[in-house]
């Protein structure tokens, strides 16, 4: 198998996701212009919100984009970083200790169904306005018996430990996961360590054992002291 850099902690992929899904406009389209080779994926001049869809969300972030761009600045770029304008599916045969059990998964790995025509990355218990989450995906909205359960773009939803996909637990399943995989480019090193949370006043800890003492706030790492 080919060796990749890392590109990200899984645990900074994670909110790198969490931050396109909480604070960007998104729209599904899975359309590059073939004259400027420009990502339609990155927004381009007229729209309104920064289009993706389910994989080359992911492949251009690989590729080096990240979100206050000028719309329509972000280049196709295959290859950056060692990585092809690849589908779902090649980007899970790149993959490590890929697997049907999803009572066996870490956050960040790659998702992908059956039919290979959908993928997503498991990041693990996310709670939002009263509903738990714990999958991002880009999809074009999904419609059951006439109500919209999920819309289009980059959001949130919930995988269960038989792969199946709701639009959040205990909601509407909108499909099923088949697949999944650990991205050689992420460093998951991070989510074997041992650690504890401590609150001290109006401060929370996060010591983990070998690196030392965080200071964090609900969503993210602020500062190591």
């Amino acid at each position: 198998m080919a060796e990749f850099k890392k590109l990200f902690t899984a645990e900074a992929y994670k909110q790198s996701l969490l931050y396109d899904i909480y604070n960007l406009k998104t729209n599904y389209s899975n359309k590059v212009d073939q004259n400027t080779k420009t990502y339609y994926n990155c927004g381009y001049r007229g729209m309104t919100a920064y289009s993706m869809d389910c994989w080359n969300w992911h492949k251009i972030k690989w590729w080096g984009w990240v979100p206050g761009y000028n719309v329509g600045s972000f280049l196709y770029a295959p290859g950056t970083n060692g990585i092809g304008d690849w589908t779902g599916r090649q980007i899970l045969d790149k993959c490590a200790d890929v697997s049907k059990d999803f009572k066996k998964i870490v956050p960040v790995e790659w998702l992908l169904t059956a039919a290979e025509d959908h993928a997503g990355v498991w990041i693990g218990k996310q709670m939002w306005n009263g509903y738990e989450f714990n999958t991002a995906e880009c999809t074009p909205k999904i419609v059951r018996n006439g109500q919209l359960v999920m819309s289009a773009g980059c959001h949130l939803s919930y995988t269960d430990e038989q792969g199946r996909r709701f639009n959040h637990k205990g909601g509407v399943q909108v499909g099923s996961w088949a697949y999944h995989g650990k991205l050689p480019w992420i460093d998951y090193s991070a989510n074997e360590l041992s650690y504890t949370v401590t609150t001290e006043g109006n401060k929370t800890y996060l010591d983990v054992d070998g690196k030392g003492r965080f200071e964090i706030s609900t969503t993210t790492i602020v500062k190591k002291i």
